[in-house]
């Protein structure tokens, strides 16, 4: 696999290794990161940030506590129908569930392939997941989904970062 130049290499002991053609300074270049100690203190800040299933936040994280469920779904052509009906049922089932989803749950398509769909909600945490997840009822509409695809996945995910980008109150977004 070739190594992407515009990232530092990493030796054997994670440390920034330049690639043949880069000096010390384009090594650091276009980052905030002014030297290898300081690329160093980086990483291992990174690193104790993500432990625990690669994605856990430092304690004192604005954005620590709200878990997201992300689902991939394949649809097979005859049961898109069948397939969105069922996402409905599903989310009125989250809504009765003693700890809901803490927002909007969201079903997208994907434009150039048309079977192919995400879900993704938020949640207050991982546990409200697994408890969702032990639900009877909830096994039940996710089995009826799964019925409906050729393939599916679903996962957990934490937020680990979120945009800064804030639009004033009656504003529109970029064109």
């Amino acid at each position: 696999m070739a190594q992407d130049s515009t990232r530092p290499m990493r030796g054997d002991e994670g440390e920034p290794q330049l690639a043949p053609h880069q000096s010390e300074e384009e090594l650091y270049a276009g980052t905030k990161i002014d030297s290898e100690a300081e690329a160093l203190a980086s990483e291992e800040a990174v690193e104790e940030a993500l432990t625990v299933g690669g994605a856990v936040l430092p304690e004192d994280s604005d954005v620590q506590g709200t878990a997201y469920t992300l689902g991939l779904w394949r649809v097979l052509p005859e049961q898109k129908a069948a397939f969105i009906d069922a996402w409905h049922q599903l989310a009125a089932l989250f809504a009765q569930l003693p700890h809901p989803p803490s927002g909007q749950g969201v079903l997208i398509q994907s434009v150039a392939e048309p079977d192919l769909f995400y879900s993704f909600g938020p949640w207050q945490s991982l546990a409200d997941i697994e408890a969702m997840r032990q639900d009877a009822d909830v096994l039940a509409a996710l089995a009826a989904l799964r019925a409906c695809c050729s393939e599916s996945t679903a996962g957990a995910y934490r937020k680990v970062a979120e945009s800064a980008i804030e639009l004033e109150a009656g504003t529109e977004g970029p064109a």
